[in-house]
């Protein structure tokens, strides 16, 4: 079902209805194992903030996407038109809402292409490498304990490394930064402060303060929205600013990165 799309300022927000989950650009993933074909992709891996904003563009055709998995576990592709609009969706298989967590991690492998990753019932982490045009090549499995984090999202390059990078919350409320090597493996992870627990919602819209650093977005338990700026290098810079209130009746956030096609980060949202 198509939904109306708002977007004003730096923040844009699409309402997409009929929908259990919205994922774009930091929360997606995939359920069940699927090939497909088609034409790779020839662009380049992401070096900066600037190129992870066209990270979520799974179809190749340099817009950013949406998707979806509908209350029947369906995952379903909405291909931005560049402008704020929408072409026509593609539906893939079901399943996916077996999954305790689905995310985005922009190019995670190094081939140039969007990924999905996700978290399976059973802990293990998923990486399925995309094919650029809209389509999944084969999959891979990380090692478990993954469903001991109560949030797992793709930030981009936080690290400033030139790789994309996952952020997670460990149920203790401590925050993780799992730094991606390029090539669909992992850095040693580094560990944050505590008390991210109290937060209803985290994302990684990218660089959402325009200053060519990735950002963290985080809600609180009023429904305040809260910008955590990156210094890119894997760490904050002092304080963090309000963007938002009344947040808190949204069933879904989600980070299409620039969705309206005028070069800045954007936010959408799910409503009941």
């Amino acid at each position: 079902m198509r939904g109306r799309l708002r977007l004003g300022g730096r923040t844009g927000l699409a309402l997409v209805a009929g929908f259990g989950l919205l994922l774009a650009g930091t929360s997606v993933s995939f359920a069940t194992h699927q090939n497909a074909t088609g034409t790779t992709a020839s662009t380049s891996a992401a070096t900066s903030a600037a190129v992870v904003i066209k990270d979520n563009d799974f179809n190749g055709d340099t817009n950013s996407d949406v998707l979806s998995v509908d209350t029947a576990g369906r995952l379903w592709l909405y291909p931005g038109n560049g402008s704020g609009g929408w072409l026509s969706r593609i539906g893939y298989s079901y399943g996916w809402d077996a999954m305790t967590a689905i995310l985005a991690p922009g190019d995670f492998d190094g081939d140039g292409n969007a990924d999905l990753m996700s978290v399976d019932s059973d802990g293990y982490l998923r990486l399925y490498s995309g094919n650029g045009a809209g389509g999944w090549l084969v999959w891979k499995r990380y090692g478990s304990g993954w469903n001991a984090m109560t949030s797992v999202f793709g930030p981009g390059d936080f690290n400033g490394d030139g790789h994309m990078d996952l952020l997670a919350r460990q149920s203790t409320g401590q925050l993780w930064l799992y730094p991606g090597d390029g090539k669909g493996g992992w850095l040693p992870r580094v560990g944050y402060g505590y008390g991210w627990n109290v937060m209803t919602s985290l994302r990684g819209p990218g660089d959402f303060d325009g200053d060519g650093f990735v950002d963290v977005t985080a809600r609180d338990g009023d429904g305040n929205l809260w910008l955590y700026r990156g210094n890119g290098t894997g760490g904050w810079l002092a304080g963090r600013t309000l963007i938002g209130t009344s947040w808190q009746n949204l069933t879904a956030i989600v980070t299409p990165w620039d969705f309206s096609g005028d070069d800045k980060v954007d936010h959408t949202h799910h409503v009941i």
